[in-house]
């Protein structure tokens, strides 16, 4: 293996040892020639796969047409891109037609999160934001604090950030079961807010599946109470569907799953298979309440036209391939397949997944550590969080039966060693 030669470059993240050379569906190829699976499509992106051969053609006839504009300039790209993205919201809101919805383009999920809170507090006149614990909204200064994962506090947070206690039943943090709980997390958390809010509340700021705060699913109904309590509220109820939007969880958006339609529905990564798109869908009459207060965003790389035909044309192909089925099944043979491993070796705990939105946890943070390392060995690139002891699995909507098995094989060895 090729040490990556990092002397030049800043260490915000640690870098894995592995020098990729080029990627083709689920799998990279390094320095050397070898493959490695990869089993979380880039950063949970590559949806269609690394290098889908109809993809990358029509980005490359797209960027030979038409890539970038100056601010306040519109092309037919961002308007089809707009068209094709409000209609997989039909889905969530029920209805025949595109409206409902209204949407900007953006960039990274980090923006379109800072986004949704801005339109959010402008559309209110409100000041306070609610966010669940364990969940992760990005990497800008006001996203940062509102995150619920261990961080070093550089700034100190700013005023008017509160949260929720975490969906964790497996941990409860109120020490009760689901379902004779009857969602006391919930309940605990209007208590702590009451206590400590101004009554200023803008919005209630949640990830249908806390990715990066464990691979937390849930449990039936919870999205139901949380809507509820931001009625009970007068706020504003902002999904950060980064992560599980775009068919990840079998669905366009995951809160379909749950019959919630949120105000406000951040978006990224799925819808531009690899590349850097992401933006903010936002209930009618927010936008035009927002703008009356004199809201205004303005970047330089809002409304590109090459990001907003990245997004029409995955649609498309997801369409096509009938990808958001095949999604379902897929994610249900990984997690029998995965069940049969915790059976068979006791290595593996807590299988869980919707969709090919997948995790399981090892028995402990050493035990973890280990299959981990074997796994890295075996060439297979898989998420691993310490914090939690959790491995995620968040592979192309392409992961094919083969493919399972190869990364089977490999987690068995682990499981054993």
């Amino acid at each position: 293996m090729i040490e990556p030669p990092t002397r030049n470059l800043a260490r915000i993240h640690p870098f894995r040892n592995l020098l990729v050379s080029r990627a083709e569906g689920c799998w990279y190829f390094d320095a050397e020639g070898q493959r490695h699976l990869d089993l979380l499509a880039g950063c949970w992106s590559t949806v269609l796969g690394h290098n889908h051969p109809e993809f990358t053609e029509s980005m490359r006839r797209q960027v030979g047409r038409l890539t970038h504009l100056g601010t306040g300039l519109l092309s037919a790209e961002v308007l089809d891109g707009a068209a094709e993205l409000l209609s997989t919201v039909r889905s969530i809101t029920g209805s025949d037609q595109t409206v409902g919805y209204k949407v900007a383009f953006l960039n990274t999920g980090s923006e379109a999160v800072d986004l949704a809170v801005k339109f959010a507090k402008a559309a209110t006149g409100r000041r306070e934001i609610v966010s669940l614990e364990r969940g992760y909204y990005g990497a800008g200064t006001a996203t940062y604090y509102l995150s619920g994962l261990p961080k070093k506090d550089f700034m100190g947070v700013p005023a008017g950030c509160y949260k929720l206690l975490g969906p964790d039943c497996a941990r409860c943090p109120v020490g009760m079961r689901f379902p004779g709980c009857d969602y006391a997390c919930v309940a605990v958390s209007e208590q702590l807010l009451d206590a400590s809010s101004a009554g200023d509340v803008a919005a209630i700021l949640f990830e249908p599946v806390a990715a990066a705060g464990g691979m937390l699913f849930p449990p039936p109904g919870y999205l139901r109470r949380l809507a509820e309590l931001a009625r009970r509220r007068g706020a504003l109820l902002i999904a950060d569907e980064v992560s599980t939007g775009g068919g990840r969880t079998a669905r366009w958006f995951a809160c379909e799953h749950e019959d919630v339609a949120p105000d406000v529905i951040a978006f990224g990564k799925a819808f531009g298979n690899g590349l850097p798109v992401s933006g903010v869908l936002l209930r009618d009459g927010l936008e035009e309440a927002a703008y009356s207060r004199g809201l205004t965003h303005i970047q330089s790389h809002q409304s590109d036209p090459l990001g907003a035909f990245a997004v029409a044309t995955v649609i498309g192909l997801i369409r096509r391939d009938g990808l958001l089925d095949r999604v379902s099944s897929v994610g249900r043979l990984l997690l029998e397949r995965l069940a049969e491993i915790s059976r068979a070796t006791g290595a593996i705990e807590d299988v869980r997944g919707l969709g090919l939105m997948t995790a399981f946890s090892a028995t402990s943070a050493e035990a973890g550590e280990s299959l981990h390392r074997v796994l890295t060995a075996e060439r297979v690139v898989v998420g691993y969080q310490p914090s939690f002891a959790t491995f995620q699995l968040m592979p192309a909507y392409t992961l094919s039966e083969e493919e399972i098995d190869h990364f089977c094989r490999a987690l068995s060895l682990a499981a054993r060693g």
